[in-house]
């Protein structure tokens, strides 16, 4: 049920304990720099993880369907691609506060996390990193993150605060779908491209005001916003995609 590793491990290799569906507690060295994909995967009774600062390299998929993973504490400056992927019942996270880097689907699929701290330090939040949250409440963006990326909320069906606080210049795609209880979000002035379904089945969306840089309104930007009755477009509109308002 519990295991503990050598204290001059440098390495644990993918899938060395993948399935181990029995292991509760794990204690990762100090000296451990690189860990790789899938290293924990379906560890079904995990319930705590804690990752040392001295890991510089993260493999895909680390903790994949923890089903019942709570809580974790991530020292390192970065977190891998799916790190926490389907860990369902993951409610705490404590990050580094010089953390950089969250790739995408980091917390992807974790139902039961609610909010979450992003340290300033963060420069970069990859594709789709908690979508499908859907008991997250709320969220603040830091000023350092410019992109927000592609599915970064979507799905998170019970999202009601987004706070953006850098000079992001671009929206993608998908970024805010089917957040289906947020009222409103301010868009910073800074932002050039609101791209495609980026507010799709935002039901509850009442307004939106579109910054004076975005000169294109993209297709199924708001569609099935059953809601919204007021958009403030303050720049000069070239072109309007399909089924923008549809």
């Amino acid at each position: 049920e519990s295991i503990t590793l050598p204290s001059k491990l440098t390495e644990i290799s993918s899938y060395t304990f993948s399935k181990c569906s029995s292991l509760k507690a794990i204690s990762i060295p100090e000296t451990v720099t690189k860990i790789g994909g899938y290293a924990f995967d379906n560890c079904k009774s995990i319930l705590s993880a804690t990752i040392p600062k001295s890991v510089i390299s993260m493999g895909t998929n680390l903790f994949n369907y923890c089903e019942n993973l709570s809580s974790a504490i991530i020292h390192s400056n970065l977190i891998g691609e799916s790190t926490f992927y389907n860990c369902n019942n993951l409610k705490s996270v404590t990050l580094n506060n010089e953390l950089t880097m969250i790739r995408s689907r980091a917390f992807s699929n974790c139902r039961k996390l609610k909010s979450i701290e992003i340290p300033e330090s963060v420069t970069s939040i990859g594709e789709g990193a908690f979508s499908v949250c859907t008991n997250m409440v709320s969220i603040v963006i830091p000023e350092k993150v410019t992109i927000i990326s592609s599915s970064l909320l979507s799905s998170c069906s019970n999202l009601t605060s987004i706070t953006i606080n850098g000079e992001v210049t671009s929206i993608g795609k998908d970024a805010f779908y089917n957040c289906g209880l947020l009222k409103s979000i301010q868009i910073p002035e800074s932002v050039t491209s609101i791209n495609e379904s980026a507010f799709y089945s935002c039901s509850s969306l009442v307004s939106i005001t579109i910054p004076a840089k975005v000169t294109i309104i993209s297709s199924r930007i708001f569609q099935n916003c059953i809601n919204l009755t007021t958009v403030n477009i303050l720049g000069d509109i070239t072109s309007i995609g399909s089924d923008a308002f549809y």
